[in-house]
């Protein structure tokens, strides 16, 4: 990955710093033959290069094709609400703590199934980012999530009586892109107990 200072663009005109493409870490000639192993290769992708990538829609077209639209977490804008105060009609952000996260970023990536058989293609769609990646993903909300296997592993070692350290160790050394948390694994704990 390219250092942040060769990354940034600026528009001297306007002042505006414009993001980083992307498009050649995603574009791949693999063909997926599972919809796991497609959206786990994606997100793996991303985080190795401090990306987070969501799925933004999946569905089923009119012509029976399965489709998958990946975006970057930053993809969008924060809906308005109208709250009438003192009989007057305001509007306001509906998550004001989270405002500067969503950037409208262009990013996008589609899968879809082949119709002749289970495999999944992606293709590139835009790769342009409008804003730098980030710094690091430990303890990001989406990257800190435990996939199912490191789920499995997390309840395995929790009847052992392990410490919540030894089984983060456990965990990433298993998977070397994990950037969980030690909170992480007391939130699974205290979850995994209220299930029980």
């Amino acid at each position: 990955m390219e250092e942040s200072s060769e990354e940034e663009e600026v528009d001297q005109s306007n002042n505006i710093v414009l993001g980083f493409d992307s498009s050649d870490i995603f574009s791949t000639n693999l063909v997926f033959n599972l919809r796991e192993s497609l959206i786990e290769w994606t997100k793996d992708k991303g985080k190795q290069d401090r990306i987070i990538i969501v799925i933004k829609r999946s569905y089923t077209g009119k012509s029976g094709k399965t489709r998958i639209k990946f975006a970057c977490e930053r993809s969008g804008s924060y809906r308005q609400i109208v709250k009438k105060i003192d009989g007057k009609k305001k509007k306001e952000n509906l998550i004001e703590e989270h405002r500067q996260k969503k950037c409208g970023c262009p990013f996008l990536l589609s899968a879809h199934k082949l119709v002749t058989s289970d495999d999944w293609i992606l293709k590139v769609v835009c790769g342009l980012h409008n804003h730098l990646s980030a710094k690091h993903l430990e303890g990001h909300l989406f990257a800190r999530r435990m996939t199912k296997e490191e789920t499995k592993i997390f309840v395995d070692t929790s009847k052992c009586n392990i410490m919540p350290r030894e089984i983060l160790v456990v965990i990433k050394e298993k998977n070397t892109h994990n950037v969980s948390t030690v909170r992480t694994i007391y939130n699974a704990r205290q979850k995994h107990r209220v299930r029980e």
